[in-house]
């Protein structure tokens, strides 16, 4: 997993100027390089990245995910677990019941 935040070019200033999230970067179950944008601080971007990797790591096992994991997937905004869907890391049936 990686955390960083990203830069861009202001276009009124032209100066660089880095973004206020953090961003997680990591591998997912088809050796497919993602990106999530976290938070702006980064104790909780750090716990968001970890998660994430969990949820992988039980896709790679082909396992459900266990009771802690399960509730951080209820607690999401439902935009993001849609994108869990489309990217095959969460079952869609699951993601419906939940």
């Amino acid at each position: 997993m990686r955390l960083f935040k990203p830069t861009y070019r202001d276009k009124k200033t032209s100066q660089i100027r880095q973004v206020k999230k953090w961003w997680v970067e990591t591998r997912d179950h088809l050796e497919i390089t993602r990106r999530f944008a976290a938070f702006t601080d980064k104790g909780r971007s750090r716990v968001f990245g970890q998660q994430i990797e969990r949820l992988i790591a039980c896709r790679m096992a082909g396992q459900q995910p266990d009771l802690e994991l399960t509730r951080w997937l209820e607690q999401i905004p439902a935009k993001l677990t849609d994108r869990f869907v489309e990217r095959g890391l969460l079952d869609p049936c699951r993601a419906a019941s939940g």
